[in-house]
């Protein structure tokens, strides 16, 4: 039981050589796919878990969608955070999805399964570029692309680890596109039912997402290779998790529900929404008495707007990559690279789809729209800001741009990072970086680059 009180590392790297050192050969294949099916199953829950818990909410709230009024939250709204509020998301970061990748590769190579091996690559780029993009530099190479137990590992900046990602997400295309007719993990694959097809589309999309997340210090050049490949159709288009199908609660709206009577809707949000009648606003947030209203932020007004009942929801559909996004992303490289028409019209189908996101498409809304609004790289990101509601998108977009143009709590700014945990400060205390806080810029976000 002391184990628990110790590096969080030294829990994760345990478990790993516990589980690589394991004589998995046995007389038949079942026993190895028995435990790569429980192993992703696992991992794929707890990444999205990890993913729209802390990232999403706190984001969300240093963007200024939503606001925190009491609790936990109302530390998030104010900044009043301190290592400890970081603990959860690292943990779950390091436990519930490194440790778990690195043991589905070791069995993986050991038993021939190259689709499983290319489907943890996967999911290893995508896991460390949230982290990466979390906390700046962090532990990898000695704690987990190892062989050896590191009970302190050393910290791998952030431009390194960016390399990895895309290396893995390289070699994973490479080893889906392989082995893609091995067997398909189907009912333990949340994510894609053992579609090569999907997990190739899928980390190509990957690989657009890091990128925007670089141009500050790389540009938008490699981007314009990746929009050859068609990964959506149509407005509309997504890759989601039917949790109603899955017949399991959806992690998100299990943590949101957590914090239920914490959350308001944000001034900032709600009157970007009510400017152009926006019909995704009922989709968003409820009704104050007969009208909404939103917390200024930092006032802490109890009585303002709740999330919409919708949002609490634990059968509805979690996105992980969708046609909106894309479009946004394709619209500003166009925007960024001087044609002004193809990424207007890219800006226009953005739109449309994330209406359809919601079911609330209609033409003359979206023609309305588009006529009332001056298309800019301001107009385009605070659009795509208003699509990606309660993603950690929205945050990491403010963080690189600037837009939309908010203003911080009181005197302070607001945070740009998450910060190092508490349980590295205690046994990681000689590696962990030192003097970091919510404003301490990384490699990724530097001062000089774009507006911001």
């Amino acid at each position: 039981m002391h184990y628990l009180q110790r590096n969080v590392f030294f829990i994760a790297l345990f478990c790993f050589t516990v589980m690589s050192s394991c004589d998995w050969k046995t007389d038949t294949d079942e026993e190895p796919l028995e435990v790569l099916s429980a192993l992703l199953y696992s991992t794929q829950s707890n990444l999205i878990s990890l993913t729209y818990a802390e990232p999403t909410l706190f984001g969300s709230i240093f963007s200024q969608q939503i606001s925190g009024v009491d609790g936990t939250m109302l530390d998030v709204e104010n900044y009043s955070l301190q290592p400890t509020h970081f603990d959860r998301s690292w943990q779950a970061c390091y436990l519930g999805v490194f440790s778990n990748l690195q043991s589905i590769s070791a069995i993986a190579k050991e038993h021939g399964y190259g689709k499983y091996s290319g489907i943890a690559k996967v999911l290893t780029a995508q896991s460390l570029g949230l982290a990466t993009c979390l906390w700046g530099d962090i532990p990898y190479s000695e704690s987990f692309d190892s062989d050896e137990l590191v009970l302190e590992p050393a910290y791998d900046n952030q431009k390194d680890i960016f390399v990895q990602v895309f290396q893995l997400l390289n070699q994973g295309i490479a080893e889906l596109g392989e082995y893609g007719e091995q067997y398909h993990p189907v009912d333990e694959d949340i994510f894609f039912k053992g579609n090569s097809g999907y997990w190739i589309r899928y980390a190509h999309f990957l690989r657009v997402r890091f990128l925007l997340h670089l141009a500050k210090v790389n540009g938008f050049d490699e981007l314009a290779d990746e929009f050859n490949n068609e990964i959506f159709m149509e407005p509309g288009d997504a890759f989601i998790i039917d949790y109603e199908e899955l017949q399991r609660p959806n992690p998100r709206g299990q943590y949101l529900s957590a914090h239920k009577s914490n959350l308001r809707a944000s001034n900032v949000l709600l009157k970007i929404l009510e400017e152009y009648d926006d019909p995704r606003l009922p989709k968003y947030f409820k009704q104050a008495g007969d009208s909404y209203t939103g917390n200024i932020p930092g006032e802490d007004n109890p009585n303002a707007s709740t999330l919409a009942d919708s949002q609490f929801s634990i059968t509805s559909h979690i996105t992980l990559a969708s046609y909106t996004e894309w479009m946004f992303i394709k619209s500003e490289y166009l925007l960024r690279k001087g044609d002004v028409n193809a990424a207007e019209e890219a800006f226009a189908n953005a739109v449309k789809s994330s209406l359809i996101d919601y079911d609330v498409y209609t033409k003359e809304w979206l023609e309305t729209y588009i006529a009332s609004v001056e298309f800019s790289l301001e107009t385009l990101l605070v659009a795509k800001y208003t699509a990606m509601f309660l993603t950690p998108e929205a945050w990491l977009d403010w963080r690189r741009t600037g837009y939309p143009a908010i203003q911080p709590v009181a005197s302070s700014a607001v945070p740009r990072r998450f910060l190092y945990p508490q349980t590295e400060y205690l046994y990681n205390s000689s590696n962990v970086p030192q003097n970091i806080s919510t404003t301490t810029r990384m490699w990724i976000d530097p001062e000089s680059k774009f507006n911001h």
